[in-house]
């Protein structure tokens, strides 16, 4: 996907509509596909935190992931990733906590301390 260069924006309202989809599958690969580009933070960075929330766990792992590869540009999505490492899935937890390591790490060793 990074092959599409000064492209990848084109595909990003299409993802996004794909990641509101009622079919967690196609919702999860758009999520996957988002977070391999980490084009136009400003709106779907948003986005995947809001499906941090979504009922089906392979998507919220998915979500989580690709927070990560947005790094310092997904800062807004912290408070959602933060409240992410109490999910109920376990992978969902694990992809939060390797989010927040690229993101902010400094949330994680807030919390160690408490």
């Amino acid at each position: 996907m990074r092959s599409l260069g000064t492209n990848a924006s084109l595909a990003v309202p299409a993802l996004l509509r794909c990641l509101r989809d009622q079919d967690e599958n196609l919702a999860a690969s758009a999520a996957n596909s988002l977070g391999r580009l980490a084009a136009e933070p400003d709106f779907v960075v948003p986005a995947l935190a809001t499906n941090l929330l979504h009922p089906a766990p392979y998507v919220r792992r998915k979500a989580a992931a690709a927070l990560g590869k947005f790094f310092q540009s997904a800062l807004a999505a912290v408070p959602s990733l933060a409240e992410a490492l109490k999910d109920s899935d376990s992978s969902a937890r694990e992809q939060a906590t390797n989010a927040l390591l690229k993101i902010a790490p400094e949330v994680l060793e807030k919390r160690d301390t408490e």
